[in-house]
């Protein structure tokens, strides 16, 4: 909770500085912040290639992971598709927007952006692995100042738009509806996985797609609730959603619309996966992504627990 206070602290505080320096070209600010995103998910690949928890079990349980975290992104990406088709229909109908033009065609600069973010995620993994890297995250939390710094250029950005403000008033309330949409599009594509490949229990899949990207504090409740395998079945599906976001949020964006592209961040909606969905996204559904993620990271506190005692 006290990281989630810092993170809308800095953003805020980057939002009045931004306002203030307008002049200031967005296009520099936008490559520091595509910076400190390569910077941050090599932070990250070092700390997933030194966890001896994660190498040591991208056998089996990698596979049950990864196909947990791949149905339940899905999932959440369609029916938040629904959800915005029904919502695009809406606000044409009473003039709230103009119908956008915009190809759905996937350019380069998106596919580009995806394969540089990964060349530094498996830089990170193989260095944290072979021990060319080595950091103590518990002593040296890198990694949570890089993300900080990053909330707060992410935070200056948006206040140096000078349409943001402008994109906020057109804003529909019922996006706010969005991190329901997020959480039942998720249990559905466990539910279908349950139903296809019934590797695990129900209960014990639903569990590990409620962690919803948000590996550290899922993975301790289900292996505490339930056992450490599935408990790190639980941190590889999560930490693998969290880099299916980083990796697709641009693609995802233009292919199937904004909301779409933050239910797949989950609850790192509103701090690893924000800056990615800036840059995505119009500037007005900044506000959404935030409130969706901070929405679904107290949803885990009470998922994750309900289907942990179910199992």
């Amino acid at each position: 909770m006290f990281g989630m206070i810092i993170i809308f602290g800095l953003i805020i505080l980057g939002l009045f500085l931004g306002i203030f320096l307008r002049k200031v070209n967005s296009i520099y600010l936008n490559r520091i912040i595509t910076g400190i995103i390569w910077l941050l998910l090599f932070i990250m690949g070092i700390e997933v290639g030194s966890n001896p928890d994660v190498v040591n079990n991208l056998g089996k349980l990698g596979i049950d992971a990864l196909l947990i975290s791949l149905a339940a992104s899905l999932g959440s990406i369609f029916t938040s598709y629904i959800m915005w088709r029904f919502i695009r229909k809406y606000e044409r109908r009473v003039a709230l927007i103009q119908p956008v033009g915009n190809s759905k065609k996937v350019s380069w600069r998106e596919i580009r952006g995806s394969i540089i973010i990964m060349i530094f995620f498996i830089l990170g993994c193989l260095m944290g692995y072979f021990g060319l890297l080595h950091i103590n995250f518990e002593s040296y939390p890198i990694d949570k100042y890089v993300l900080y710094l990053l909330m707060f250029f992410v935070g200056m950005s948006l206040g140096a738009d000078s349409t943001f403000f402008i994109q906020l008033k057109t804003l529909n309330w019922r996006y706010a509806i969005l991190p329901v949409s997020t959480v039942l599009g998720t249990l559905l594509g466990c539910f279908v996985l349950w139903f296809f490949l019934r590797t695990h229990t129900l209960p014990e899949n639903l569990a590990v797609g409620s962690g919803l990207a948000y590996y550290s504090l899922s993975s301790i409740l289900i292996s505490d609730m339930i056992g450490p395998a599935i408990g790190t079945v639980a941190l590889l599906a999560n930490i693998f959603r969290e880099i299916y976001a980083l990796l697709f949020v641009p693609v995802v964006a233009k292919k199937f619309g904004p909301l779409s592209a933050i239910s797949l961040a989950g609850a790192t909606s509103y701090d690893t996966s924000l800056p990615v969905i800036s840059q995505s996204v119009e500037k007005r559904y900044i506000i959404i992504s935030i409130f969706h993620g901070a929405i679904i990271d107290l949803m885990v506190f009470i998922l994750v627990p309900l289907f942990c005692s179910l199992a």
